[in-house]
């Protein structure tokens, strides 16, 4: 339901917010981790192919559409490849603990995604 509701809403600086409202006066946290998990989702179902990952969330050929959903992914990664670079020796249990705040929002179902997209830039 998020995700059609931010598609139909073509990813609009606003979306977060009307999705949250549309969905039952959601937070907004609520709709924005669950969008970084579902990109998650994707990414890693596309083998971490960001412009396939972004095709397939995005359901749209329109270029605005597109690139708001690439910059918000690419903006996903980039968070984690920095904060990785913070921890160039650590194992990937050490820095799952370290990166608890990643986890603390995201919804449960999307975590296993994440733990894969770690490993893969370790």
């Amino acid at each position: 339901m998020i995700l059609e509701s931010l598609r139909e809403k073509k990813f609009s600086h606003s979306s977060i917010n009307e999705t949250a409202k549309e969905l039952g006066d959601l937070s907004r946290t609520i709709i924005s981790e669950n969008f970084r998990g579902i990109f998650f989702r994707y990414y890693c179902e596309n083998n971490y192919d960001l412009e396939k990952a972004v095709q397939q969330l995005a359901e749209s050929n329109e270029e605005t559409i597109i690139e708001k959903v690439k910059t918000k992914g690419s903006t996903y990664l980039k968070n984690i490849e920095k904060d990785l670079t913070n921890y160039p020796e650590k194992s990937f249990e050490e820095i799952k603990i370290q990166f608890a705040s990643k986890y603390k929002n995201l919804p449960q179902k999307y975590h296993t995604y994440l733990d894969r997209i770690i490993r893969k830039k370790l």
